[in-house]
């Protein structure tokens, strides 16, 4: 619910989606802008855009940790752009961190995109049994 790319992708014309720019900063020597997306469900995450190639480098955002009733605050850096096709650039790098510590690091090689795969592939049918969420 909080990646950008999924937010760009399938949220973008949802109803309660603000945007609010927090104006430019420098991260990582470069010059980033800060936008901050915040959904109807009150649920806001930090996007870094690069300045040159509009792109997200860095989002962060905080959830309450219901074991210790805290912030854990998540962080993804997105790292090394390549074209995949089709006008489509993707980050070869992309790493998480929950408060400091690293819980995934992905790299790629080569991506395929719409490799011939229809959206309604990925469609639940609707009669189809939604197991409740988890408390």
């Amino acid at each position: 619910m909080r990646n950008i790319f999924y937010i760009l992708r399938q949220r973008l014309d949802e109803p309660g989606l603000a945007f609010y720019s927090l104006g430019m900063d420098v991260y990582e020597n470069r010059p980033v802008e800060i936008v901050d997306i915040t959904d109807a469900a009150n649920r806001t995450v930090k996007v870094y855009f690069d300045q040159l190639t509009k792109l997200p480098t860095r989002q962060a955002f905080k959830r309450r940790n219901p074991d210790y009733t805290d912030f854990d605050t998540e962080v993804t850096v997105f790292s090394n752009f390549r074209d995949v096709g089709g006008g489509v650039r993707w980050p070869g790098a992309t790493v998480r961190e929950r408060n400091g510590e690293k819980i995934l690091e992905v790299y790629s090689d080569s991506v395929v995109i719409n490799h011939g795969l229809k959206d309604d592939l990925f469609a639940l049918p609707g009669n189809l049994k939604i197991l409740p969420q988890e408390k």
